[in-house]
């Protein structure tokens, strides 16, 4: 059955009873968007561990809204400047174990296979490339500048999109 959930940015209301009894579910993404969650919403979610909520103002909620859930055990991750916020807020304040939301870290070490597209001296330059990826270049906007798959293309200042493949990286060029 359902796991983990993550609720999708475009969403603002969680209705009412629209995960009650998921009970194999274990961690819940609630995005900025949300500023509703309905009564009994994560009701009898018994195996639930963690919850990432990405609102920095508590959102108003009822006591029934996580009703069997371990207030204890379950992990409540919010926005770093929150968590005094989310311990004063009814309900919320029920969590016992309430932390900063994790920041992704930035890149740990270049992986050596991986597309590498920068600027030097006029030029944009693409490494690591794999045979028979075609590179198109566009500018701001959109009209194609480049097309092929030469590593080294010499362009004019600006900025431009780099595709190579499913992957878009944004250069600039001085």
């Amino acid at each position: 059955g359902l796991t983990s959930i993550t609720i999708p940015n475009s969403v603002t209301t969680i209705g009412n009873n629209a995960f009650d009894t998921c009970s194999g579910l274990t961690s819940i993404t609630i995005p900025n968007s949300v500023t509703t969650i309905g009564q009994s919403a994560f009701a009898n979610c018994t195996k639930l561990q963690e919850i990432k909520v990405y609102v920095e103002e508590p959102i108003t909620i009822t006591d029934y809204v996580f009703t069997s859930v371990d207030y204890s055990t379950c992990k409540l991750y919010v926005p770093k400047g929150s968590i005094e916020k989310y311990q004063a807020a009814a309900v919320w304040s029920k969590f016992t174990n309430i932390s900063a939301l994790p920041i992704p870290t930035a890149i740990e070490g270049v992986d050596e296979d991986k597309l590498n597209v920068y600027s030097v001296d006029g030029k944009v330059v693409i490494k690591n490339l794999r045979e028979g990826e075609a590179i198109s270049i566009c500018n701001t906007t959109g009209q194609n500048v480049y097309q092929g798959n030469e590593t080294e293309v010499p362009l004019n200042k600006g900025i431009y999109f780099v595709k190579v493949g499913t992957i878009v990286s944004k250069v600039m060029v001085q």
